[in-house]
């Protein structure tokens, strides 16, 4: 395999991780300028704050256009700190691109035909029909939620609330969808506090559920894993790429053929679903006729996965341990008697 094949594969994913997240920014920045802040539904997020905030002003779009950007920075910030470098010079990215696509939507008016065909349909007090409210609330979580998973699949975030979502993910067992409706839920609160508008929080939080299900959908189901075992002439060339161009560890196995009797090696590695249209290209460029079989992993812990967590219980046994060699000392008591 040539220097420029290796260098190809290498840079690639780095191209793709910035595509997915700028084009996740992109797309939560339309659903949160056409659909959230002009029918002011707060359903989480920076965008949310942002709503509440502007209630107190009379130019909700420019307080919108800076309270988005303040909050974006600080939870920058925050996640430098405790998810380190690496993530950080991904949300870096998201950071300056949503609030700059934030702002171009907002200002510019585009994609605000939408909005004014959804205004169009009236009460008959004049107010805007709670129907429109409710399309935009279901359109505008399953645009947002479609655009965070597509940032998390960059290994990225669009940053504010979505940092929260990682650290908790980092420290604890809850999912990344169910952490994200969490926050929200607690937004949602805060903007019926403020707004005084129990139908707006109302559909605010089946918009933060429609974004949840579209995370869970498109992020975290495509992060589940799946047990690769393959057989093919070209093991090591395959071999060689999985660890320099995945960054996955791998097993040699050795296997004999049950029709053929040959010795064959057998590779096995770890892998995410959504990394598995990347292996099966390359194998099939290297060795079409490999033998390739997938299979669905209920859950993998160790590193470069999972890691293992230990959660402390209050009647957990660590004095049953200590007393185990009292008790085996009584019993050579007894024996000695």
């Amino acid at each position: 395999m040539g220097i420029r094949k290796i260098t190809s594969y290498r840079y690639c994913p780095a191209f793709r991780n910035v595509f997915l997240v700028v084009l996740g920014c992109l797309i939560l920045a339309f659903g949160d300028a056409v659909f959230f802040t002009p029918f002011e539904i707060v359903s989480g997020g920076a965008v949310s704050i942002g709503i509440i905030v502007a209630h107190f002003f009379n130019d909700s779009v420019l307080v919108n256009d800076i309270v988005v950007a303040a909050f974006q920075v600080a939870f920058f910030l925050i996640g430098l700190f405790v998810l380190g470098k690496k993530f950080s010079a991904h949300t870096l990215l998201a950071t300056i691109a949503y609030p700059l696509f934030y702002t171009l939507f907002l200002r510019t008016g585009a994609g605000s035909a939408i909005t004014e065909a959804l205004m169009e349909y009236k009460e008959p007090d004049g107010t805007i029909a709670m129907t429109s409210v409710l399309l935009a609330g279901i359109f505008g979580g399953a645009i947002g939620g479609l655009g965070c998973a597509l940032t998390f699949l960059g290994h990225g975030s669009t940053g504010g609330f979505d940092i929260l979502v990682f650290i908790i993910s980092k420290y604890t067992s809850i999912k990344e969808g169910v952490s994200s409706f969490c926050i929200d839920a607690l937004t949602i609160i805060a903007g019926v506090c403020v707004l005084q508008d129990w139908v707006g929080a109302m559909i605010g939080i089946i918009s933060a559920f429609v974004a949840a299900l579209f995370v869970q959908y498109f992020y975290v189901y495509s992060q589940s894993t799946l047990i690769v075992d393959i057989i093919s002439e070209k093991t090591d060339e395959i071999m060689d790429y999985i660890h320099v161009n995945m960054d996955h560890g791998t097993t040699l196995i050795d296997t004999v053929g049950g029709y053929t009797g040959e010795d064959r090696t057998m590779l096995r590695v770890i892998i995410y679903r959504h990394e598995m249209n990347d292996l099966s290209d390359y194998i099939a460029s290297v060795d079409p006729k490999a033998f390739v079989s997938f299979t669905v992993a209920k859950f993998i812990n160790g590193e470069g996965f999972t890691p293992f967590r230990h959660y402390s219980r209050k009647n957990e046994e660590p004095s049953l341990v200590e007393e185990a060699p009292q008790n085996e000392n009584k019993k050579e008591e007894k024996k000695e008697d």
